[in-house]
């Protein structure tokens, strides 16, 4: 959901205006109603937690930030944000059990059960400090499930997807010059350049990765996508984008992670449309997005929400 992507951008964005420990909130009343769809209310302390879990989930903790001046308008947005999202589950909640369809599947309660004794193993201290029930993790999972369910029944076909990049060809063409390169990361020297003699003797790239590599992308391939000249530490970006396609480095590669292989699988100048490959994931996401939310906005003809919260109306975007 749109809502969860933008967790990252915005929490990003208050930690730059410098925040350090949790304090000094405004007390709200956990009990309040915050929102209704029907006959299904949404209180304070369900919304909190569902803000807390959507943020854990995206790596940060919500309750290590402190609202102030400076940070409020980013705070508000992020959380109605997520207040629109939980909605939007108990929206789809109602509308899926007037027709009749099971969401949750025969092996609910299992899964359930199995979801709850795995946080609890997981991220006890998480759940402590943010006194979380059952009941709170419950609703989390099941918001989830119906928010998914309806993605997924509305996910458009592969060839969708290339259609609307070749209709719009502006929107993928690179603003500057773009490496796609793989790598493998290893700590010792010597170790890089027998893995050098290696592949000039012909072992397979992606193969030496998964045996060698010591970061993240040893399991795909040491595949790092593509990237511009910034989104790397210069130690890397520099020899990378000397390389043509299909060339990798002579001698290993330092940067204060170690010593790299670098091999350069594709490029574009600056100017140059992008392949399909390399925004096939944004497009697809963007075409899901929009079926969802036309599918969302015919939903809420039916199911009126009433948000009793400042800034917060029926039309709030998700």
């Amino acid at each position: 959901m749109k809502a969860k992507r933008i967790v990252a951008l915005l929490l990003a964005l208050v930690m730059i205006l410098g925040l350090t420990a949790c304090g000094g909130e405004e007390k709200t009343d956990p009990a309040a109603i915050v929102a209704k769809v029907g006959d299904v209310e949404v209180t304070q302390r369900q919304w909190d937690a569902y803000n807390a879990l959507v943020c854990y989930g995206q790596g940060y903790d919500l309750s290590a930030i402190v609202e102030t001046e400076e940070t409020k308008e980013y705070l508000d947005y992020l959380k109605n944000s997520m207040l629109s999202s939980l909605m939007s589950s108990k929206v789809l909640e109602l509308d899926y059990a007037a027709q009749g369809v099971d969401v949750l599947g025969e092996t609910y309660e299992e899964d359930i059960e199995l979801f709850l004794s795995t946080v609890k193993v997981q991220i006890p201290d998480f759940l402590e400090k943010n006194d979380l029930t059952d009941e709170e993790l419950t609703m989390y999972y099941n918001s989830q499930q119906y928010l998914a369910y309806a993605m997924n029944e509305v996910a458009v076909a592969d060839e969708e997807g290339v259609a609307y990049y070749e209709a719009n060809p502006n929107m993928f063409t690179a603003t500057e010059d773009m490496v796609r390169a793989s790598h493998i990361l290893v700590e010792d020297e010597e170790l890089a350049k027998d893995i050098i003699a290696q592949y000039e003797a012909g072992a397979d790239f992606a193969e030496l990765a998964a045996e060698y590599g010591t970061d993240g992308t040893k399991t795909t391939g040491g595949d790092l996508g593509p990237f511009v000249y910034s989104a790397m530490v210069e130690d890397f970006s520099k020899p990378a984008f000397e390389l043509a396609k299909g060339e990798h480095t002579k001698e290993p590669v330092k940067s204060d992670f170690g010593y790299h292989v670098i091999l350069v699988t594709d490029r574009v100048d600056a100017g140059e449309l992008q392949p399909y490959e390399w925004v096939e994931e944004d497009v697809i996401y963007e075409l899901d997005a929009q079926a969802y939310y036309e599918k969302l906005d015919a939903l809420l003809e039916t199911y009126e929400i009433e948000y009793f919260v400042e800034g917060m109306t029926a039309e709030t975007e998700e």
